[in-house]
């Protein structure tokens, strides 16, 4: 995969789970929805957007194939 890095930023984002599931407000999975990167706000360090740290990308990339693979067995009835 080629990947470029940039540079985005949410403040307040999302709040997700290890399967990177978005939580309601009182902390409950929302069936079928998920999110990843910048977007899942729980996971943001004081780091994670910084040039010397590479979290950012590798965060990003790590999530979304979490993401993947539980939209997938969520589509599946896994």
């Amino acid at each position: 995969m080629r990947c470029f890095a940039r540079v985005g930023e949410t403040l307040g984002g999302v709040i997700v789970n290890e399967y990177m599931e978005i939580l309601n407000t009182e902390g409950k999975v929302i069936p079928g929805a998920y999110v990843a990167g910048v977007l899942a706000d729980g996971f943001q360090g004081q780091t994670y957007c910084t040039e010397l740290s590479g979290s950012a990308m590798s965060f990003a990339v790590n999530s979304g194939r979490i993401a993947g693979e539980s939209a997938a067995k969520y589509a599946l009835g896994k």
